[in-house]
């Protein structure tokens, strides 16, 4: 059994969405990453039905997303991608997920815009950037090979900002 779910976490929206997992099987969990341990906090259905899978034998993994915590009451698609993802990695069946990469994207643009209007925010944008950039390091990993070069970053801004309506 496979459970989906999402959480919000203190992570940047320009970082790619990183998945935690629950599983009875800690081959499983290390299959596409685990952190060894365990945290007692309250708990929703999908524990119940992980924890009802193991009384039956059954192996259970849960795939959570971490939503940045100041997009958590929108849509974020980029959380549906890494989960897919991450089931992928996990199950080798391919989801085609063309159509919310494309919505990632979008969401990740208006997210940038209503971010760029405040300074306050823009500076906790950097600072989880930071954070989550050192985690990485601190993880023994290199950084995504997949981060834009700033040339790209120079063309997108620019396409944005030949998208936007007259003044």
């Amino acid at each position: 059994m496979v459970g989906f779910g999402a959480y919000p976490a203190p992570s940047p929206h320009t970082r790619r969405v990183r998945v935690v997992t629950t599983s009875s099987s800690a081959r499983l969990a290390a299959k596409i990453g685990v952190n060894p341990g365990s945290l007692d906090v309250p708990a929703g259905v999908m524990a119940a039905i992980e924890r009802a899978c193991i009384t039956r034998g059954l192996t259970s993994v849960g795939l959570w997303a971490q939503v940045p915590h100041y997009v958590s009451n929108m849509a974020y698609p980029a959380a549906a991608v890494a989960l897919l993802e991450g089931f992928q990695e996990l199950t080798d069946v391919a989801v085609n997920a063309g159509v919310l990469v494309g919505a990632a994207a979008d969401t990740a643009t208006r997210i940038d815009e209503l971010v760029s209007n405040s300074r306050e925010h823009v500076a906790m944008v950097n600072e989880l950037e930071r954070l989550a950039d050192a985690a990485v390091l601190n993880a023994g990993d290199a950084l995504p090979e997949d981060l834009p070069s700033g040339e790209d970053l120079a063309r997108e801004i620019e396409r944005f900002l030949r998208n936007q309506p007259p003044a």
